[in-house]
């Protein structure tokens, strides 16, 4: 077998798994009125699938998925996972450190925390926004200083995914630099050093199933070991990773869609109304065909851009559009499938409610889809 077809056998074997913990994946949990859970169950069923490893090259268990594999696998993970917030989480492993430590990683930092993370074992996060540094990242104040063998590290973050829980989070800070685009570096930073406090998680819209907390770093030392990028590559490496979160983020959205969509269409199917399935009203099936019509451009604008990273090719334009379309029509698909089931699409424990808030913050992270228009805007010449 060559390269190609053992990546492909890989992948099927993890979607083999994925769909034996389908039972699992699709209990749904309490609604959350008091202190989120994470629900390690799950998570662990998602890892011990290989989702993690994957990305890995074979001689530490992996097959070196692509973006476009990658991609396939957590979309299944959307369609049988009915918590969006843990399905997040999954998106925020890979991207946050999985990968970003795989590709530019040291020697070192590789060897202590790559197995860790692929078993899912060990939690990663990244540390990126702060109060005033949101999707402005050369606004923030987190420095870092060298200190002989090590650097020291003092600021504040906010908005960490995964942060309450994580054993390590790439932390990016800025460095003493005459250029701006080198003046950030990123660390790997583990989360028992001393000087480091995660805060509890934030109280939250939707996604409840994904912990996003704080993170004060208060003269903290870390071994220059754990730099990965390079000195100055923080930049760099945050435009690659944003570009990929953003493709595994809202192809798992994608798959959550499509579960929407064909359980509306079986609502619409067996619900009668006036004599007659619902289905058969036209409004009925010209909206059940709107999401239709949305999952299929969603889809093959996340597909069409991740095709280009794999080819090395510039994808600003492919993910900034993918990531607009996907999250806005993430939403419409929620909304019109509350409003299909009408009253009972209204009720607590139908779910659709709770879909609406998680989608919501679609088009806030990972960039502002604003700032995706800035982004196709600058690449045009405008």
């Amino acid at each position: 077998m060559n390269d190609a077809s053992d990546a492909s056998a890989f992948g099927d074997a993890i979607l083999r798994k994925l769909d034996d913990s389908a039972p699992l994946l699709r209990q749904r949990a309490p609604l959350q009125t008091a202190t989120p859970e994470f629900a390690w169950e799950k998570w662990f069923a998602i890892s011990n699938a290989k989702v993690f490893r994957s990305v890995l090259p074979a001689a530490l268990g992996g097959c070196s998925a692509n973006q476009s594999s990658l991609m396939r696998s957590v979309e299944r993970i959307g369609y049988l996972s009915v918590d969006a917030g843990l399905n997040f989480s999954v998106a925020t492993q890979l991207a946050s450190s999985l990968i970003p430590i795989h590709t530019w990683g040291t020697p070192q930092a590789k060897a202590r925390y790559l197995d860790g993370l692929a078993s899912g074992e060990l939690i990663g996060a990244h540390a990126i926004s702060e109060e005033t540094a949101g999707s402005d990242v050369f606004a923030m104040q987190t420095t870092a200083v060298d200190d002989g063998d090590d650097v020291v590290i003092n600021g504040e973050k906010t908005f960490v995914t995964n942060g309450p829980l994580a054993d390590l989070i790439v932390v990016y800070a800025k460095r003493p630099s005459a250029s701006r685009l080198s003046s950030l570096s990123a660390f790997v930073v583990e989360t028992g050093t001393p000087g480091v406090q995660r805060g509890s998680a934030l109280a939250k819209v939707g996604l409840h199933g994904s912990l996003n907390g704080t993170l004060t770093l208060r003269d903290c030392r870390v071994p220059k070991a754990n730099l990965i990028g390079g000195d100055g590559g923080g930049f760099h490496i945050l435009d690659k990773v944003m570009k990929k979160e953003i493709l595994l983020c809202f192809v798992i959205s994608i798959g959550e869609s499509l579960r929407r969509l064909e359980e509306t269409i079986e609502f619409a199917k067996t619900r009668r109304q006036f004599g007659a399935r619902i289905a058969s009203n036209q409004a009925i099936a010209h909206k059940i065909a709107d999401m239709r019509i949305g999952y299929e451009t969603a889809r093959a604008l996340l597909y069409q851009a991740a095709a280009k990273l794999d080819s090395k090719q510039d994808a600003t334009i492919e993910v900034a559009a993918a990531k607009i379309v996907a999250s806005d029509y993430a939403i419409d698909n929620a909304i019109a499938a509350l409003h299909v089931r009408g009253g009972a699409g209204y009720l607590q424990d139908a779910g659709a409610g709770e879909a609406i808030a998680d989608t919501l913050a679609g088009p806030i992270y990972s960039g502002t889809n604003e700032i995706q228009r800035n982004r196709i805007a600058v690449a045009l010449g405008l």
